[in-house]
């Protein structure tokens, strides 16, 4: 008796599984979530460059998650994944019926079943989409709802809405991570959900980082009714705006967040950023909450200070400041050492 092939043994796989995923498998994951025509696979990035996109799924896959879940295999997932791309028009509940009337191994608690759901969005579109209010409080904050009667692709359009704005308006050169931080103390957050991307909350804005996953999204069938591809593009564009290639401190700042952070090896390869506001309507609201945050931010520290040339008549205005406290200080101690001397050289002259 033959061994079945890999495509079959992996499916029938048990999902929640401490067990690595191989090379193999890892190709047959990305084929059922992400389809690639055949004339367009040469172009695509290779299974090693989704590592930090598998390390996002076992964690998915710890075996405590179970118990909370409607399905057992890898099969049950792709399955689920198959029903929410070809149902775009049907609602989460019809989705729910649909799955119940075509696999009745996954008919049990429903809220399991809607747990599975989220869990099959989450590894397709990589967004943290709720039909369930989520107990934990960062999740319910940083999740889009997804309520029964609503269907996806109208969800999504609710979230990601295109913008108008000046098109002749353009965002600052310092308008990117490293001087951001270094001038207003505005820190990245790298995320690998794509709901919080340029999320500014705090001093920190979350960017996400899965370049690789952004293209394959942006070159499958399975997206485009849910999302356009000039979407993919434009959140690819945001990348190189914040930063940029062109600016020799943020590449080196990348390199190190990268090998701390296991970040996506492919956000090395980034085009020339587009200032122009008009050319993020998808983006275009978040963009400008960051910039508002940044342009209200003031330096805290003399570093700071010295990196912000924004302004270069209050720079000026703000060392010469310095500079004549600095002096003051300097010839008022000069003085004093001096008038100690003198005090002291007549009563060693005496002795």
């Amino acid at each position: 008796m033959s061994n079945p092939p890999p495509q079959a043994r992996f499916s029938h796989s048990q999902f929640f599984s401490l067990d690595p995923i191989s090379q193999v498998e890892k190709e047959i994951f990305l084929d059922k979530v992400w389809p690639i025509l055949s004339s367009q696979q040469g172009s695509m990035n290779k299974v090693d460059d989704f590592d930090f996109y598998f390390k996002c799924i076992s964690q998915e896959r710890k075996p405590a998650a179970a118990k909370d879940h409607a399905i057992t295999t890898f099969d049950d997932l792709f399955f689920i994944i198959g029903i929410v791309q070809s149902h775009g028009s049907s609602v989460f509940g019809q989705l729910i019926t649909k799955i119940q009337n075509s696999r009745p191994n996954l008919a049990t608690v429903p809220s399991r079943l809607s747990n599975s759901i989220e869990l099959a969005v989450r590894v397709w579109l990589m967004m943290n989409i709720r039909n369930r209010v989520p107990p934990d409080l960062y999740q319910h904050q940083t999740s889009i709802p997804w309520h029964d009667n609503y269907v996806l692709p109208w969800v999504l359009a609710q979230n990601f809405k295109r913008h108008q704005c000046d098109q002749h308006s353009k965002f600052s050169e310092y308008f990117n991570a490293q001087d951001m931080k270094r001038i207003g103390g505005i820190k990245v957050e790298w995320t690998n959900n794509l709901a919080l991307h340029l999320t500014i909350k705090d001093s920190l804005v979350y960017i996400f980082h899965g370049v690789s996953i952004l293209k394959r999204m942006q070159e499958s069938a399975s997206t485009s009714p849910f999302l356009e591809r000039e979407f993919f593009e434009e959140t690819l564009a945001t990348i190189d705006l914040l930063i940029p290639f062109t600016k020799a401190s943020c590449d080196g700042w990348l390199a190190d967040e990268i090998k701390l952070l296991g970040l996506d090896k492919n956000i090395r390869y980034r085009d020339a950023p587009v200032m122009e506001k008009s050319r993020y309507p998808y983006w275009q609201k978040k963009l400008l909450a960051v910039e508002d945050a940044f342009e209200k931010s003031k330096p805290r520290t003399f570093l700071q200070w010295w990196h912000d040339t924004r302004d270069m008549q209050q720079w000026w205005g703000f060392w010469l400041v310095v500079t004549g406290i600095f002096l003051t200080v300097l010839f008022g101690l000069i003085q004093s050492v001096t008038g100690i001397i003198q005090v002291s050289r007549p009563n060693r002259s005496s002795s």
